[in-house]
């Protein structure tokens, strides 16, 4: 299992260096000039944004990678992170056919704790998490180990079957057993048959 807690650790740090990144003034006024919005009012306009999509697809999105994890430690429940972007027609498709799905929705907010990542506004997450293609989706253990993830498109229908197969490999997981050694989480040797 792929290991990604040290990305989850520090996602505020991406955050605050992305934010700072962006506020650092132009070079040039033409630049300046191209630039409608400074980085408060840009967030601002994400977030006021945010509850449209949310309302649109009935998924109870989490805003903050940093604050759904602890969340997702605290419940137990699996993190489901959600890789789009504003220019990805597959992405729009998968929020408007599959993310509104009824029994996706239903899914979704029963059993896991969603993070949609714009990785136009935040494309280190992506980069950390080797995000090639767009829509991907990564589902998380509480411990930060992955579960599964689906590159592309995906119907109403395979999406179901992608997240109660991570649902199934968690529970399975959850039920070898987890032990702490060095600070890390392993798993249990399953124990000997006699």
């Amino acid at each position: 299992m792929r290991r990604i807690c040290p990305w989850l650790a520090s996602i505020t740090l991406l955050f605050v260096l992305e934010h700072a990144q962006a506020a650092e003034p132009e070079r040039s006024a033409e630049k300046h000039k191209a630039r409608s919005t400074n980085s408060l009012e840009r967030v601002q306009q994400a977030a006021s944004q945010a509850p449209a999509a949310e309302a649109a697809s009935g998924v109870h999105w989490a805003h903050d990678p940093e604050a759904a994890f602890q969340r997702s430690q605290t419940t137990g429940q699996p993190m489901l992170l959600v890789f789009g972007g504003k220019r990805c027609v597959w992405c729009r498709r998968l929020e408007r056919d599959t993310l509104a799905d009824p029994q996706v929705v239903k899914l979704v907010n029963g059993g896991f704790i969603a993070v949609h990542v714009d990785v136009d506004q935040h494309p280190r997450i992506a980069e950390a998490l080797e995000i090639d293609g767009l829509p991907t989706t990564v589902v998380l253990t509480p411990e930060g180990d992955v579960l599964a993830t689906a590159e592309g498109f995906q119907s109403a229908s395979r999406f179901r079957r992608t997240l109660k197969g991570a649902l199934a490999k968690q529970t399975q997981l959850a039920e070898r057993g987890v032990q702490t050694v060095g600070g890390e989480k392993q798993l249990e040797a399953p124990a000997k048959k006699r």
